[in-house]
């Protein structure tokens, strides 16, 4: 588990899921910015991944990248947002991501996804209104429509103010839950 980190101005990737030996990892919470390479990069064959309610803003790479033979990927209530890359490139075969959706995607240079078949019906297309992006802090604006807007079928939503709570009808998108 990665769980409410900073990752940032590395000169590779963000975070890297590397391998077999990384199978059923869950990245939850965390800030994910400004690194050289991807914000999430995957090898071959990492299964059955969780990524949910992170903040993935402005890397030099793609936000996220899947590599080619994973399979079970979950990726629901992230801010994926001003990546030079793809918010989400998606190598390979489209039919490794289990799950898609209430994701923000906004300000990605070269796009939102390569090869994604479709999006969630929860996804929003929006800018996510931090509170000062130029100071990296990532929290959101009071009238920022990506608050309540999550999943709350997901269960304990950990981002909220104490373990296990969000504050309103449903968790924030992104990895800060607001007042």
């Amino acid at each position: 588990t990665i769980f409410h980190n900073r990752f940032h101005h590395n000169t590779r990737h963000g975070i890297n899921l590397n391998h077999a030996h990384d199978d059923a990892s869950l990245v939850w919470g965390n800030d994910i910015y400004v690194n050289d390479g991807d914000g999430i990069w995957m090898t071959l064959q990492t299964n059955d991944n969780q990524i949910l309610h992170n903040t993935i803003t402005g890397n030099g790479g793609n936000g996220i990248t899947l590599g080619l033979q994973d399979t079970g990927i979950v990726v629901v209530g992230n801010a994926i947002t001003f990546n030079a890359g793809w918010a989400l490139a998606n190598t390979g075969v489209n039919d490794k991501l289990a799950r898609l959706d209430f994701n923000d995607y906004f300000g990605n240079v070269v796009g939102i996804c390569s090869d994604c078949v479709s999006f969630g019906s929860g996804d929003l297309f929006t800018e996510p209104l931090y509170l000062d992006r130029a100071s990296y802090d990532y929290r959101l604006l009071g009238s920022s429509i990506l608050i309540d807007a999550g999943d709350s079928s997901l269960g304990l939503d950990l981002n909220g103010d104490l373990a296990g709570n969000y504050n309103d009808a449903a968790p924030d998108i992104g990895a800060h839950e607001s007042p």
